[in-house]
């Protein structure tokens, strides 16, 4: 099983801002045809956050959500730090 990216990527945001959509994510089955399963677990990461440019969630680097009834699962909200830049937001699951 893997995840692929739908929707919310390559967005921007002030520093400091709130960014304006959640990241979206399909589970996927090894072909990459969507798996419509809820419940699975995903979590969205901050990577390389460590002074640098980056986003925080409420939680705060990472958070955990679980799939809806169409194997989609939505990040939270997110807000950019006080520094310029691009940065990448990993989601994973360990589901297999």
């Amino acid at each position: 099983m893997s995840l692929i990216a739908q929707s919310g990527a390559a967005q921007s945001a002030q520093v400091g801002g709130a960014f304006a959509e959640p990241l979206v994510v399909q589970l996927a089955d090894v072909s990459g045809n969507p798996i419509a399963r809820a419940g699975v677990p995903v979590t969205f990461a901050v990577a390389n956050a460590a002074e640098n440019a980056n986003a925080r969630f409420a939680s705060g680097l990472s958070a955990g959500v679980v799939t809806d009834e169409n194997g989609r699962a939505r990040s939270p909200t997110f807000q950019a730090n006080a520094l310029a830049g691009d940065f990448v937001i990993t989601a994973s699951t360990e589901q297999g």
